[in-house]
């Protein structure tokens, strides 16, 4: 059994070193947390995961950092700092627009979903998909749906209406 007296004397070496661990090497660490991200009012960092879909997640990120970089979101001083997990939906119909899409009971036609239960959990997005091909317009429209829910904004707001496809 140590001493109380050890311990207490090494009190402040233990949180010297806490400290420049955390400075040092717990940087790359605290990035990847949305919790702390969103806390630190950093810039526009996120991640996106899609099922070892490299493809997928890069036109999810371009149709993010696209939104982001218009200027009537710019002025609205919009972030995301969240992360993305991206899931496909293989179904078997399209409609007149050529936009795949599967029926769900209580809400009928959807081509893409997003949801969102909080800032310290994933924005997740479902896309359709026939043959294993997406719809960019309702990748895009999805995308959009995340940046703002992230910003408290739900729904389809009119005055996004003119850029996000398929926004009705």
């Amino acid at each position: 059994m140590i001493a109380p007296r050890t311990v207490m004397s090494r009190i402040p070496f233990l949180a010297r070193s806490i400290a420049v661990l955390v400075l040092l090497g717990g940087v790359p660490f605290l990035t990847g947390c949305t919790t702390v991200k969103r806390s630190l009012k950093m810039k526009n960092a996120y991640s996106v995961r899609s099922e070892g879909r490299q493809e997928l997640e890069a036109r999810v990120r371009l149709h993010v950092d696209a939104f982001l970089a218009r200027p009537e979101i710019k002025a609205k001083g919009l972030k995301f700092n969240g992360d993305i997990v991206v899931r496909t939906v293989a179904v078997d119909k399209k409609d007149r627009l050529g936009v795949p899409y599967w029926t769900e009971k209580t809400s009928g036609r959807v081509g893409g979903i997003t949801l969102f239960t909080g800032s310290h959990l994933p924005v997740v997005i479902a896309v359709a998909t026939i043959n294993g091909r997406w719809d960019e317009r309702t990748l895009r429209h999805e995308c959009a749906h995340a940046v703002l829910l992230w910003n408290d904004i739900k729904g389809h707001p009119r005055e996004y209406r003119n850029f996000v496809p398929l926004w009705y």
